[in-house]
């Protein structure tokens, strides 16, 4: 940290100097607007209308990547706020590790891009393609897509148990469209706060560790989808009581997010020794494997909402 000394400049104002690496790197001359704004007790210095704003571009080689690798490349990059992004392969083909058979890199880029907001592929050629942001995002969407994924993550759970419940197969079949929803809507949350500074910088760590946290907790309620989808079979009633014990204390954390109180926090605590009680005690029963993968993935959930509750506390303080 650098720290620098104000100049008496009148009678009502003070001169401060600004880092000459910062003006070079910012693309500013004499005579530029600079954006100034008051976040608590902090003042924000930022190039201004007056300055011109260029987009940030990024050109990443993604051959021999798998698909995998490369749709979560995609996703890092449009997250941390790139507005231009070009991709080169030598190669037509990448492989899918989880079926084994090989999809056209092309196919894959298309069906991550479809999950961006604001992204489309404006350039494509044998060898490589360029994606480009077409729309100016705005941090007041911020609160009512945070909203939509806590709404998204509560369906995909309570879809994730009523189906275990019932056996209801074709139920357990949305939960991967409502998980590529969800993950839609995270991407751009975190763009959004990549790109554009929020009112309460302090907290902002923890919203953006939160908003993460959530897509992996729809990961997990993905996985166990994929798993019961798998199985097939009619599960035991101790493995769904795992399921909807973890269900509720997502509910839990979901109430206290938006209606915080410290009680609550013991509330958690105690159902989570509960839920992994019941854990410890379906190892030691005939349980088949197959359940206790699924049992396992609603330990490590549990686990997940344990940190989201702590970084919740953390927003409040």
């Amino acid at each position: 940290m650098e720290f620098r000394k104000l100049i008496s400049f009148g009678k009502s104002s003070f001169i401060l100097s600004l880092p000459k690496g910062w003006v070079e790197k910012s693309n500013l001359k004499k005579g530029d607007s600079l954006a100034v704004d008051e976040k608590g007790k902090d003042l924000v210095i930022s190039p201004g209308s007056g300055s011109e704003e260029k987009s940030e571009e990024v050109e990443v080689d993604i051959t021999n990547l798998d698909r995998s690798s490369l749709i979560y490349v995609i996703r890092a990059l449009y997250r941390r706020g790139f507005d231009i992004i070009k991709l080169i392969f030598n190669s037509p083909v990448c492989i899918h590790y989880r079926t084994g058979k090989e999809k056209k890199v092309i196919s894959v880029i298309h069906e991550e891009v479809n999950r961006l907001s604001g992204m489309e592929i404006i350039q494509q050629k044998d060898n490589f393609c360029i994606i480009k942001n077409i729309s100016e995002p705005t941090i007041k969407e911020f609160d009512a897509l945070l909203r939509r994924i806590f709404l998204l993550l509560m369906d995909a759970s309570n879809d994730l148990v009523t189906g275990a419940k019932n056996n209801d197969l074709v139920l357990i079949e949305t939960i991967e469209e409502k998980h590529n929803s969800i993950t839609k809507f995270v991407s751009y949350c975190l763009r959004l706060m990549n790109q554009k500074r929020f009112p309460d910088p302090k907290k902002e760590f923890f919203l953006y560790h939160t908003i993460a946290s959530i897509d992996k907790i729809t990961d997990v309620i993905k996985y166990a989808a994929r798993n019961m989808l798998d199985y097939k079979n009619k599960m035991k009633k101790e493995t769904i009581s795992v399921m909807e014990n973890t269900h509720n204390a997502l509910l839990l954390y979901n109430d206290m997010f938006y209606k915080f109180n410290i009680n609550k926090v013991k509330q958690f605590s105690e159902s989570k020794e509960s839920v992994k009680k019941n854990i410890i005690k379906l190892s030691y029963e005939k349980v088949p494997k197959e359940e206790m993968l699924m049992v396992s993935d609603m330990e490590h959930a549990l686990e997940i909402i344990l940190d989201l509750i702590e970084t919740r506390i953390s927003l409040e303080y």
